[in-house]
């Protein structure tokens, strides 16, 4: 297993298609050893100075993508080891 991130960026204008094709890649990292930790973020609040908890359109995403399975398939952390090699993006949603 290797000890880079893959690094998965979801805008939350992402589709249930891409969020679900975006799930298949991170199985397959994870079945496959490729990467040995799997993390997400969600892009377009880092400017907004209230906890994400209090943003509903936020809210209403992340619900989204838990009821998809998409958390299945992620690590539950909320550092990072900057130490770690390997970092990949996949980004969806781009606008």
């Amino acid at each position: 297993m290797q000890d880079g991130i893959l690094f998965v960026e979801l805008g939350i204008d992402a589709t249930n298609d891409e969020i679900l094709d975006q799930m298949r890649t991170m199985k397959a990292c994870r079945e496959d050893g490729s990467y040995g930790h799997v993390v997400c973020t969600v892009r377009g609040f880092s400017e907004d100075k209230r906890d994400l908890f209090e943003i509903p359109v936020l809210r209403a995403f992340c619900l989204r993508v838990v009821n998809l399975g998409f958390i299945s398939y992620l690590d539950f952390t909320t550092t990072f080891d900057s130490t770690l090699s390997v970092i990949a993006k996949e980004r969806l949603g781009c606008r």
